[in-house]
């Protein structure tokens, strides 16, 4: 069995070698031909003051969403208190319209005393 294996290595080495020798000049010819990517030194201090930007743009968004979240919190503090107004408002409303009903029903006696009590007005 060794005998043959020798055998068909013989026969094809001429054969082996030239494969050989093709798929070392193929790969001499594609590293040889492909262009470099190392970067020049100009382009690397370009990167560079980019990078810098994005960090300084990138600072420069956090402090404006911080300020954006303030904002929001203090509308939240206004709308409330806007809020608490419209109902104080209402409440408010209510009691003078239910005062003004009861007002109409009072006699001239009863005026004088309201206006009197409310404003510290004594008819002569």
């Amino acid at each position: 069995m060794i005998d043959n294996l020798t055998k068909i290595l013989t026969d094809n080495l001429n054969f082996l070698l030239k494969t050989l020798g093709f798929f070392i000049i193929l790969y001499c010819f594609f590293y040889f031909t492909q262009p470099k990517t190392s970067l020049s030194i100009e382009d690397r201090i370009k990167l560079d003051s980019i990078n810098e930007q994005i960090k300084i743009l990138s600072d420069n968004q956090k402090k404006f969403n911080e300020s954006v979240k303030n904002f929001e919190n203090e509308i939240h503090v206004l709308s409330d208190s806007l809020t608490k107004i419209k109902n104080e408002k209402i409440i408010i409303r209510k009691i003078y319209y239910e005062e003004i009903n009861r007002v109409t029903n009072f006699n001239d006696k009863q005026i004088d005393s309201f206006f009197s009590n409310k404003y510290g007005f004594t008819p002569r």
